[in-house]
């Protein structure tokens, strides 16, 4: 059985009663027209999910009761993703695909030919998008999608990742083969 996905405040997730409202309540209740008894998945972001049951609707909010923890249906291997910073749109879209791939982490990296910044109004509209991407791929996690890195922090954050799988497309920017040569694969 194929239950809906709702990503939940961690203090929420552990609530016996949640009170859904706002835009989730709109998404739920008004476009998708959930009702009384619907099984619901509350997952809290960080990993964990759990059933919940629709118990009650009202004007502007709904009320679910919680239930037993269910498997978090996140990948067996933590994955994550260095890119340089491309244009919003494509932006937004490589968040979500990312997201429903199952990917843990986006790191936006500031290269020579790739040379964007990013608000913080638009580093919040992309943990948005990776939401929304949780509840549509049945996830329990929401990817942790840092600002952007300087090519110098390239070196620091891959000491990190022995052992892991490195992808590099040819003729990338200056530095790329020294930044992997320092790490003992």
């Amino acid at each position: 059985m194929h239950l809906i996905t709702v990503v939940v405040a961690q203090e929420d997730f552990e609530a016996a009663l949640v009170e859904l409202r706002g835009d989730v309540y709109r998404h739920f209740f008004r476009a998708r027209r959930l009702v009384i008894g619907e099984v619901l998945r509350l997952v809290d972001g960080k990993g964990r999910a759990r059933r919940a049951t629709v118990s009650e609707i009202s004007g502007s909010s709904a009320i679910v009761q919680t239930a037993e923890l269910l498997p978090s249906n996140e990948p067996p291997l933590r994955l994550e993703i260095l890119v340089p910073v491309p244009r919003p749109p494509r932006l937004s879209w490589l968040v979500e695909k990312c997201t429903e791939l199952g990917v843990a982490a986006i790191r936006l990296i500031n290269c020579e030919r790739a040379g964007r910044t990013i608000g913080s109004g638009a580093l919040e509209r992309l943990r948005r998008v990776a939401k929304s991407a949780v509840e549509q791929s049945n996830r329990a996690t929401v990817p942790e999608i840092s600002g952007i890195h300087q090519w110098t922090e390239l070196r620091h954050m891959l000491s990190h990742c022995q052992g892991s799988l490195f992808m590099v497309p040819s003729g990338s920017d200056r530095g790329v083969d020294e930044a992997f040569e320092s790490i003992s694969l």
